[in-house]
């Protein structure tokens, strides 16, 4: 399993449901292996395909990808509590007699344990079984079927005390957990666990059901950012080797998606130091530990290129690499939407001061190979000289008062950058808000935005939108963002920056720029919904902060009406599906109560499909071997907020079949489990 690239051609030349089989059947003859299955699966990019886009033929593998299931979301690439029902929801009792065989294994797994006779295989916590119990509960299902799953109720209630206090033991001793974490710290700088020892020890109390265990993996992940700010004390050794085990854990992507940028805008903050210090040091040695996985990180990789003391280090490997990234790109730029668009859009200026913006400078002028022509980005506004970067040293003033910017120290921030910032560098902050920090960093989205604001410069605004639209046609029209779901998750911030900084300001976007309903329907036309949908809906997500387009708005409803309808017939997968109801949730809006559009089959889009042609979104995945192409995923932000979506669909019988409630498993269980002692599934 450490032959990523190996499984990456086998996963091309063989067909998925194949190497799924293959890897199934594998994990049943030693369920150790889960855990290096999903990894590889993470490093692929295909986790996201396997868990969020199940198919009824994949139901005879449930008990594999449940598994994959619980430790995603012990890694924070899905909320299990959502996708589980989601799942019942979509393949309704098909897939019940599966369910109820998994619940009977975990449940022996965990009798086994509670009798000392621990197999080291993955035990379910207490919270994972009840979320399986819950949902399973309010399904149709025969009295056979019922009767069994009172009786593996039954059996999780005895054993419920004893699997709560391990999982629990120590888990609010803060102190004991500090304690352990320091030592595992204590042992990797005396040389006692090498760097990937401790990493795999990790990688242990991250996938541990124990909580203690879990706390103790975040309270090391969060040692580095706490302790940044003092690197330039640490003795040369430890500095080392604290760069080697930050970018080992991005190389075996062991950071949950919600930390990982903030690792990685460390890493930046450290490569902005002078060259000759520590900080600049340990970016460098943590890049160097994840070169292979920087591949998978083009946005990234266009922010550190940027930096001009790590461009000019051309004697280093890693330099190297980076600019042969961006180089592979750059010949691109001018032609087809791919990883080109995305890196011009998102690294926007080259090495000059002056900056070129002249294919950019009309309204309405579309390059025919994009797929999304309803986003056009306004001209540049006109100002008495060119725009262009600001010297070195004001750069690098201007981008340490932002990097150290707080709620506290906003107003001294704003002073500093207000006496360096001229006009003709708007272009520039505006690229290095939008490329460092909104498309990167969506909970200081509302921090930016106080400090743009407190500028006071209405032309900055101007141009950070204009920037922020630029990036975002780039990424949508990027073959790259559809196999890549970090790029996804960029577009998805860029979204919510985009509704951020206008709909939930009251301020309107404008038609001329982009047109939502158009956007869907190119989006439909093109089978690119899989970037499309979550965009708009990250968008819209912040007129629930407006006091003019919230609902009832016409024009808000009328986008609700097109995704309406795309909820309805368009086939949606259960991620797509999702996105739309965690909008509607939070707008305070019942999607199936919204009247759905008729556009998806006027003209106007069967014109659009015949000239885009069908493409099958997840096969170019595994097609190609971009850039970018591989990487793992940030489901976990759809997942995550979609678990209040209500009950369970109940699945479809010529039979009227009695409902099991809640209330019925506490009935008479005892006999029940007397009587069915002997598990056996209808």
């Amino acid at each position: 399993f450490g032959h990523g690239g190996l499984f990456f051609e086998l996963f091309r030349i063989f067909e998925k449901k194949i190497m799924l089989a293959l890897l199934c059947n594998l994990h049943r003859k030693d369920p150790v292996y889960a855990r290096s299955i999903i990894g590889v699966l993470v490093d692929l990019g295909v986790v996201n395909e396997i868990l969020l886009m199940p198919k009824r033929e994949d139901i005879v593998m449930l008990d594999f990808i449940v598994e994959l299931a619980v430790f995603a979301s012990r890694r924070g690439y899905i909320a299990f509590e959502s996708w589980f029902p989601g799942l019942l929801a979509e393949l309704g009792n098909e897939m019940l007699h599966a369910s109820l065989e998994i619940l009977h294994a975990k449940l022996q797994l965990e009798a086994a344990r509670q009798r000392g006779e621990d197999s080291g295989m993955a035990v379910y916590s207490s919270n994972e079984l009840t979320i399986m119990f819950k949902a399973l509960g309010v399904m149709n299902m025969s009295p056979n079927n019922a009767a069994n799953l009172k009786a593996l109720y039954a059996q999780f209630f005895e054993l419920a005390p004893e699997l709560e206090r391990a999982e629990n033991e120590h888990g609010a001793d803060e102190g004991r957990i500090e304690k352990e974490a320091e030592t595992l710290f204590l042992r990797l700088y005396r040389g006692e666990l090498s760097v990937d020892r401790m990493v795999d020890v990790l990688e242990d109390l991250h996938d541990s059901f124990r909580l203690h265990m879990r706390k103790t993996y975040a309270h090391v992940i969060q040692y580095p950012l706490e302790e940044f700010g003092f690197f330039d004390n640490y003795p040369e050794k430890e500095l080392t080797i604290t760069g080697q085990l930050v970018g080992t854990l991005i190389q075996r992507h062991m950071l949950v998606p919600t930390r990982e940028p903030a690792i990685l805008d460390m890493i930046i903050r450290a490569l902005q130091s002078a060259p000759t210090s520590k900080s600049f040091h340990f970016g460098m040695t943590a890049l160097q530990a994840c070169q292979t996985r920087i591949e998978q990180l083009p946005v990234f990789c266009a922010a550190i290129y940027q930096i001009t003391a790590f461009r000019q280090n051309t004697t280093s490997p890693v330099v190297q690499l980076v600019q042969s990234i961006i180089g592979c790109a750059l010949p691109q730029r001018s032609g087809k939407p791919g990883e080109a668009d995305l890196m011009g859009g998102l690294s926007g200026i080259g090495n000059g001061s002056t900056m070129d913006h002249s294919r950019d400078n009309s309204p309405g002028v579309i390059s025919a190979g994009l797929v999304f022509h309803s986003i056009r980005p306004s001209p540049l506004p006109v100002i008495d000289e060119p725009f262009s970067e600001p010297s070195e040293d004001a750069k690098d003033r201007i981008q340490f008062a932002v990097n150290n910017l707080a709620s506290n120290n906003l107003e001294d921030k704003t002073s500093e950058v207000d006496a360096l910032l001229l006009p003709r560098h708007f272009v520039w902050f505006s690229q290095d808000i939008i490329v460092k920090r909104a498309s990167q960093e969506p909970n200081y989205h509302s921090l930016y935005l106080q400090f743009v604001e407190a500028l006071d410069r209405p032309l900055l605004l101007k141009c950070i939108l204009r920037e922020t639209l630029v990036s975002i046609s780039r990424l949508l029209n990027a073959e790259s963002t559809i196999s890549s779901s970090s790029d996804r998750g960029y577009l998805k911030n860029l979204g919510a920056w985009l509704g951020g900084i206008t709909l939930a300001r009251d301020q309107p976007i404008l038609r001329e720029n982009v047109s939502f309903k158009d956007l869907l329907c190119e989006g439909f036309a093109a089978n690119r919904l899989l970037v499309a949908i979550p965009f708009v809906c990250k968008v819209v997500e912040q007129a629930a902060r407006s006091s003019v387009f919230h609902p009832p708005n016409p024009w808000l409803m009328s986008i609700m009406r097109v995704l309406s309808e795309l909820y309805a017939t368009a086939n949606l997968k259960l991620n797509l599906t999702f996105e739309i109801e965690v909008l509607c949730k939070a707008l305070n809006l019942d999607v199936k109560e919204i009247t759905p559009s008729s556009v998806l089959g006027t003209s106007s889009a069967a014109a659009v499909a015949a000239q885009r042609g069908s493409v099958d979104m997840l096969s170019a995945e595994l097609a190609q071997s971009s850039i970018g192409g591989r990487s793992s995923a940030n489901p976990g932000n759809a997942m995550g907020r979609g678990g209040d979506n209500g009950g369970v669909g109940s699945g479809s019988s010529a039979i009227a079949m009695p409902v099991l409630s809640g209330a019925d498993i506490s009935v008479d269980i005892l006999t029940v489990l007397t009587q069915h002692a002997s598990f056996q599934a209808a």
